[in-house]
């Protein structure tokens, strides 16, 4: 047991959501057996996240489709980049409410 808890400290990294690296790949590694198909690995156009997702939850097998595990991290994964573009928007369009306080917003 204690070689086994050592074994898992000495595996485990941890990524930051930024950090360019192939996180599904990593957390998946059932799903993905060749360590290929990211959502953010190179190609020859940009593919969004809705879209990888969508593409792998519809393939024929759907190994995807039942994977609890998968499903939820890309629903969360996709509802996190939603959230970070709309904060984005509203930090760009209201500059002037960046000096607010606390008590301001709660007046």
């Amino acid at each position: 047991m204690n070689l086994f808890i050592l074994t898992c400290h000495l595996c485990v990294d941890t990524y930051g959501e930024h950090s360019g690296h192939q996180i599904a790949i990593d957390a998946f590694p059932t799903l993905f057996p060749t360590g290929e198909a990211d959502a953010i690995a190179e190609r020859d156009y940009p593919v969004e996240m809705n879209d990888w997702a969508l593409h792998l939850i519809k393939l024929k097998g759907g190994r995807f489709a039942r994977h609890l595990d998968f499903r939820y991290w890309v629903l969360n994964t996709i509802m996190r980049q939603t959230s970070r573009k709309a904060s984005k928007l509203v930090l760009h369009t209201h500059k002037e409410d960046k000096d607010l306080t606390v008590e301001d917003i709660r007046e």
